[in-house]
């Protein structure tokens, strides 16, 4: 199957690289966490980032599978993630590339808070909503995956798909390697210089 959707990106402004962390952080606070719904995960690149976001946002309202998760929290965070007694589901980009978890039951969005490394782990979260909607019988479109990153992640974006023009024009080409998902289209870019 052939999936074609119209990823959200979210191009952080940095004035200067060493605050690249705290930017994303402040951006992702301000616009991002005030429309995060039920039933969706976060995908996070590094433990680090992971750690500054835990931090700063109220553990009522996440469950996170990390780097050092055992198999009790795993469990743990993926019934109560299922059963709605949390928001979100942390996930971070380490923990999915040695678990290769196929499924979250319960997921409806993705949100990558910055670029995975390897471009395998942002097809596998794509394909986890598909999978969730074909299971629950729904024939609508995937939702729309919420991209948070910075100029520095421009590299990491050309990974996950062919990147014909960024910043020239709000044109991007999407194709997925190796997988049965295809994303061409425009992409919405939200560029807050």
């Amino acid at each position: 199957k052939l999936y074609k959707m119209k990823p959200i990106i979210h191009m952080i402004p940095l004035d200067d690289l060493k605050n690249e962390t705290s930017a994303k952080l402040e951006y992702f606070e301000k616009h991002i966490l005030p429309d995060i719904k039920h039933h969706t995960i976060v995908v996070i690149p590094t433990y680090f980032e992971y750690l500054k976001l835990k931090e700063a946002i109220e553990k009522s309202m996440f469950d996170s599978l990390h780097d050092y998760s055992d198999h009790k929290e795993v469990t743990r965070a993926r019934g109560r993630f299922y059963n709605g007694h949390v928001k979100m589901l942390f996930i971070t980009e380490r923990f999915q590339f040695f678990h290769r978890i196929g499924m979250i039951k319960g997921v409806k969005r993705v949100v990558f808070y910055g670029m995975p490394l390897h471009d395998t782990i942002f097809h596998d979260f794509i394909q986890m909503v598909q999978k969730r909607l074909e299971i629950d019988g729904k024939k609508k479109a995937v939702p729309a995956p919420v991209i948070v990153m910075s100029p520095l992640d421009i590299y990491k974006a050309k990974r996950c798909f062919d990147v014909e023009k960024v910043f020239g024009g709000e044109v991007w080409s999407f194709c997925g390697r190796g997988v049965d998902l295809c994303l061409k289209s425009s992409i919405h870019l939200q560029l807050t210089y």
